[in-house]
């Protein structure tokens, strides 16, 4: 098939005129067909803002540079703009905007109004929407080993919260959680509640099943079905409406805070996430993952289980060049007129002072152009990343889309489906992990298999596809759009047993979800059956969390970058994992035994104070201040010193390791900019 090819000279004209909108096409479309809805123009709700809290107005974020004075938030008052002065998140080092939650009416004219406003850098929608992303899981990543004598690990004295939809207090299975929060029609700063956490009108029991993955003690199954830190505090914050299902963005961004800020947690467990604009880690929810990470927690993700869902393309063109026709199938009824929305997202480099346009076009089943189509303005990350939302509306059955850039250069682009009622033909796997687990400092897990068939409580003999010790067909790959490797690492996440919620899952009978439910005296044991058989990220997020748990457990001391990496460098590899790091299995497959065994031969590194760094002559030499410890009321000299040299502060991992037993250090400069941490310790 011809391809279209735009002479160069006009392109490179293009790419400097063109400049980076203030308003993401998610924002921008979500306002768009509100509007178009409460005038009548569409028969129903469009799937791309069916979940949406409130059709008559829109939440969203606003990004300053810096805190916003009161003339500023007067200012946007007076212009009918209600702010969350409670919801403010700093800028950080690898954020350099800050955001508050604000609720406007709907109308695209006060949107572009707030455009102008030259303290607003940037807007962003705040009704993403969110999906929860859901024995043998504790002997195969060795906290069988080490939660059995001589270590006896059990995660006591670790503080882990648990942010997902409800949870039945009640069953005999959870521990009391020291508090129990309902964040899900948060809107502003509210550190207690009232409010029930229980699933009292919904049909989702994830919150009690991914709590049991944690700290479900078993009781009910005689320690069969136990969680992987039983003996752990945990919290319960719930941001899961009970009516319908839907997760609160704003509740959800409030509980990362509130876990760390108010109740003081050590680990995070969040088994939820979704696409955002730009999938590079720039998102809101990845930047308060940040957030509370720099304040030393660690903060678990499911990557999500988008893997094989269809609903991302790929592709590479060169600069002038159109697309082939692009198929999507539209699940939408073919005499029905519809509205879809993709996101066109492309990474060209971290340079913020240059955008190189692509944009898109719809063409109905008879490659004509759709009629009734747009496009909105292009947007940019503060990494790089650029934005391009298009949409439209048409009856029949396939849609095609054509991708052209627009720019002199040869750039990949990505296409992802954003009002979930398509999917392509021919899509593309990997660039799927779902927001905050895309944030930098993110414990990002993938899944893998450790179970394929089961017996139900009344000895139906089920089976899945999956393939044990592979990854999840349906676990969710990278990297980051700007490279970035993800996902951290995997643990098991496919037919895992937990806790069934019995307000969510009541029964007998069961319903369609009997095939799941597991006997309290193992497969095929019949009633009682208080377990639920499951799979999916949101299994293996909170099978790792736990399990991390109990290194913090053996040493309450380790930091979260020191876990982070003991985890990474001592993850299991195999026939399956292939070569490690990659965008399948991050490092390989967890292995807290062998990370124990690790942490057992490394005391928790001392770090020396006044770190000096001098070049001279192509040599840089590190010196620091001689350390002291004290041991058992002996106050010890470090006998040796290690220098870990980083690609960037972000690296997981370092790049190259030298041990002294002086304090300096000499080493000849690379050329590149290099990071570089020293810790001691002294030999027993």
């Amino acid at each position: 098939m011809k391809k279209i090819t735009v002479i160069s000279i006009f392109l490179m004209v293009l790419v400097t005129s063109v400049h980076a909108g203030k308003i993401t096409g998610k924002l921008f479309y979500q306002v768009k067909f509100k509007e178009m809805y409460n005038r009548g123009e569409f028969e129903k709700i469009p799937s791309f803002i069916k979940n949406s809290p409130d059709l008559k107005s829109q939440l969203f974020f606003i990004h300053f540079a810096e805190k916003p004075s009161p003339k500023q938030i007067a200012r946007l008052n007076e212009l009918g703009i209600e702010i969350y002065l409670k919801s403010w998140t700093p800028p950080l080092k690898n954020h350099p905007t800050g955001f508050l939650a604000a609720k406007m009416p709907v109308s695209l004219t006060l949107l572009h109004s707030l455009e102008n406003l030259d303290f607003v850098k940037q807007m962003d929608s705040a009704e993403l929407e969110l999906s929860l992303a859901l024995d043998l899981a504790a002997e195969d990543i060795g906290v069988s080993a080490i939660s059995s004598a001589p270590d006896s690990l059990s995660g006591e004295g670790v503080k882990i919260a648990v942010i997902d939809s409800g949870f039945e207090l009640d069953h005999e299975d959870l521990p009391t959680p020291l508090t129990a929060v309902d964040y899900s029609f948060y809107t502003d700063a509210v550190p207690d509640s009232d409010f029930t956490v229980s699933n009292e009108h919904t049909g989702t029991g994830h919150g009690t099943y991914v709590a049991g993955c944690i700290v479900g003690q078993g009781t009910l199954s005689e320690g069969t079905w136990k969680g992987m830190a039983p003996d752990a505090d945990w919290i319960a914050l719930k941001i899961a409406q009970d009516y319908t299902g839907v997760l609160s963005y704003l509740g959800a961004i409030h509980s990362f805070k509130a876990a760390r800020f108010y109740y003081d947690a050590d680990f995070i467990n969040a088994s939820f996430g979704g696409w955002d604009v730009y999938h590079d880690g720039s998102d809101e929810a990845d930047q308060v993952v940040d957030l509370v990470s720099e304040d030393g927690c660690c903060v678990f993700v499911a990557t999500g289980n988008y893997a094989d869902k269809n609903l991302h393309f790929s592709g590479n063109l060169n600069g002038g060049e159109t697309s082939d026709f692009i198929a999507i199938n539209a699940e939408d009824s073919s005499s029905t007129r519809a509205s879809y929305v993709l996101n066109l997202v492309w990474y060209d480099s971290p340079d913020t002072t240059v955008q190189r346009p692509m944009t898109l076009e719809f063409f109905n089943s008879n490659y004509q152009s759709i009629a009734i189509q747009s496009v909105s303005d292009i947007t940019q990350s503060p990494r790089g990343t650029q934005s391009r939302y298009g949409s439209c509306t048409t009856i029949g059955n396939p849609i095609y889309v054509k991708v052209t850039n627009l720019s002199g250069e040869n750039m990949d682009f990505h296409l992802f489906v954003d009002s979930g009622n398509c999917k392509f033909s021919e899509a593309d796997s990997y660039y799927t992990i779902i927001s905050p687990a895309t944030a930098d400092l993110a414990f990002s897990i993938g899944a893998y298999v450790t179970r394929t068939e089961w017996y139900n409580y009344n000895f139906l003999h089920c089976w899945t596809d999956e393939v044990v010790e592979d990854i999840g067909t349906f676990s969710s790959c990278g990297p980051r759009m700007d490279g970035f490797q993800e996902p951290f690492i995997t643990a098991p996440g496919s037919m895992i047993i937990s806790l069934r919620d019995d307000d969510a899952y009541g029964g007998p009978p069961f319903g369609a979800w009997s095939p799941n439910v597991i006997s309290n005296s193992g497969d095929g044991g019949g009633l009682p059956a208080d377990y639920l058989i499951n799979q999916g990220t949101s299994a293996a997020s909170p099978i790792a969390c736990g399990a991390a748990a109990l290194l913090k457990d053996f040493d309450p001391q380790i930091t979260r970058d020191e876990l982070y990496i003991k985890l990474w460098n001592h993850a299991r590899t195999d026939g399956f994992t292939g070569n490690v790091p990659n965008s399948i299995w991050g490092a390989g497959k967890m292995d807290v035994e062998a990370s124990l065994n690790a942490l057992k031969e490394d005391l928790t590194p001392l770090t020396p104070e006044n770190i000096r760094i001098e070049i001279n002559n192509g040599i840089i030499t590190i010196s620091w201040d001689e350390v002291t410890h004290t041991n058992n009321g002996r106050e010890i000299t470090a006998d040796y010193y290690k220098v870990f040299v980083y690609d960037s502060p972000y690296s997981p991992v370092y790049s190259e390791y030298y041990e002294t037993t002086t304090n300096f250090l000499e080493l000849p400069t690379e050329g590149e900019k290099q990071f570089y941490k020293v810790v001691c310790g002294y030999n027993p």
